[in-house]
């Protein structure tokens, strides 16, 4: 439930879980490596540098609470698993930071990942299933990645004031709402509201704006 100081900290093929009731501090460097990365941390656990194939040589599960990877990048090991599970939520932060990559992605469809850099990020387009529920904020613009088809999203999409959302021309799924709190959204996209249940569109912004819906 506490941080991490002293000594080495060596993988093997066991996991180490962050479960504390108040903020950590997820330690990454050459003498703190990990095998499995476990995080169920209710208030939240911050990552305080990269992370590398090196640094973490197995799975990185989010299973509950919040993970923050501290505006560092992410890198795993190919055939290893970033899983974020029903209810938790993972949140890109810094200024550019991207999601994770070379890891397989799992993404509950009840899970949150929130791009909340200061600068411009890049929204990365996840094979299917693709993403729970989706939020956009603080500022930049978020530009969906030039090298997929188009975004996956089971749940509920929130666009904040102050952000660009740039959608390329790709045709998005959205599962559940669609609520635009004033952000600006570029692109000739389709926008396609595919759920099994009744929804909307909605939020503080006087107008929705699509290129085709």
């Amino acid at each position: 439930g506490g941080n991490i100081s002293g000594g080495d900290l060596i993988p093997a093929t066991g996991t180490v879980n962050y479960n504390g009731t108040s903020a950590q501090t997820v330690k990454m460097s050459n003498i703190y490596q990990y095998y499995n990365l476990y995080l169920n941390n209710s208030a939240s656990a911050t990552l305080n540098a990269n992370v590398t194939a090196t640094r973490v040589s197995g799975d990185i599960r989010v299973q509950s609470g919040i993970f923050s990877n501290g505006g560092y990048a992410i890198a795993g090991v190919s055939g290893k698993t970033f899983e974020l599970a029903d209810g938790a939520t993972f949140l890109l932060a810094g200024t550019t930071s991207a999601f994770p990559t070379v890891f397989t992605a799992s993404l509950g469809a009840l899970s949150t990942v929130e791009y909340k850099g200061t600068g411009n990020q890049t929204v990365a387009d996840l094979a299917s299933p693709g993403y729970g529920h989706l939020i956009l904020s603080i500022s930049g613009t978020k530009t969906v990645a030039a090298s997929g088809t188009g975004l996956d999203i089971r749940g509920n999409v929130t666009l904040n004031a102050g952000i660009t959302f740039a959608t390329r021309t790709y045709t998005h799924n959205i599962g559940g709402n669609c609520t635009n709190n004033g952000a600006t959204v570029t692109g000739n996209s389709t926008i396609k509201y595919n759920g099994t249940a009744a929804q909307t569109i909605g939020g503080a912004a006087a107008t929705h704006t699509f290129y085709r819906i």
